[in-house]
């Protein structure tokens, strides 16, 4: 699934390695890696729709509501 938000929108300086990113954004977010470590790019969405979901319209709230709840790993 494509957002109209990505990690892009982010401002934070993220490394392009996959793991690495989810490292980062669960310390912001304040969960576990432990719950994201086996993750792909769904979950990296997924904690970005989390992090910029007060700044974005109706539309997009949605969809970030839609892409977190898609998530395997529900926790």
């Amino acid at each position: 699934m494509s957002s109209s938000f990505s990690i892009n929108n982010l401002p934070y300086d993220l490394p392009n390695n996959l793991n690495e990113q989810l490292r980062i954004l669960s310390n912001i977010i304040k969960i576990p890696f432990s719950l994201v470590k086996d993750g792909g790019q769904n979950e990296v969405e997924a904690i970005c729709g989390a992090i910029l979901y007060r700044h974005l319209d109706r539309h997009q709230k949605i969809e970030a509501m839609t892409l977190i709840r898609s998530v395997p790993n529900g926790r």
